[in-house]
């Protein structure tokens, strides 16, 4: 529960184009990144994950959806789970809390 309930949850990324260049892009590890590997690099780096993200939009990229199967009555979602059980986890969305 400890690790679902972590803040570190919220700044987490995947593995597509899109999150990996705002994470690059990020207040937490664009300093970071530029210092270890120069701004030529990241720039190069930047540049092919922008192709490779047009090529995801062209082909088509997994989406998660909240609540998709989520057939329970209004009355009996009474309780708000922390947000690190919207996670998605995994190529194919696994939720954290098994769902």
């Amino acid at each position: 529960m400890e690790f679902i309930e972590s803040h570190e949850l919220d700044e987490a990324f995947e593995d597509n184009a899109h999150s990996l260049i705002q994470a690059m892009e990020s207040q937490r590890f664009a300093d970071k990144i530029r210092e270890r590997v120069g701004e030529a690099k990241v720039n190069e780096y930047l540049d092919t994950l922008r192709k490779l993200d047009e090529k995801e939009n062209r082909l088509g990229k997994f989406e998660t959806f909240a609540d998709l199967i989520d057939s329970r009555k209004d009355e009996l979602k009474d309780t708000n789970l922390v947000s690190g059980f919207s996670i998605a986890c995994g190529n194919k969305g696994n939720k954290l809390s098994g769902g």
